[in-house]
């Protein structure tokens, strides 16, 4: 037997998703320090979170009205997590949150790119 999409479902999805997205950018937020880029990611995905709770709310009405919104939220978002995928792929473990730059020297930097010459040893300390 499939599963059946339900509104009710698809409501749960959206808020329990929103409201998951708003603490976890809550917490980047304050402990972004300051830097910048942390600072931006993290307040786009806070309102992509936002939206999300607000259409789980308002699902039912933005069904029987047949609104846009929800396609487009769904399409800014996707495009939103395809930026952070980039990010990371280009930017590495440590990138965004310890130089910005990829490889800045940095104490925790210059260890990481030491790890990647040294051969296996195990283990991390």
């Amino acid at each position: 037997m499939a599963m059946r999409e339900t509104v009710g479902s698809m409501r749960a999805y959206f808020v329990l998703g929103g409201m998951l997205g708003l603490l976890m950018n809550a917490r980047l937020l304050l402990a972004g320090k300051g830097n910048l880029i942390i600072l931006v990611l993290c307040a786009i995905g806070t309102i992509a979170a936002g939206a999300f709770v607000w259409i789980g709310v308002l699902l039912p009405k933005l069904v029987s009205s047949k609104s846009q919104l929800v396609p487009r939220v769904l399409l800014a978002t996707g495009a939103y997590l395809g930026l952070l995928l980039l990010l990371g792929m280009f930017l590495g473990r440590r990138g965004i949150c310890y130089g910005c730059s990829g490889w800045a020297r940095t104490p925790d930097n210059v260890v990481f790119a030491q790890e990647f010459q040294a051969p296996f040893h195990g283990g991390y300390a």
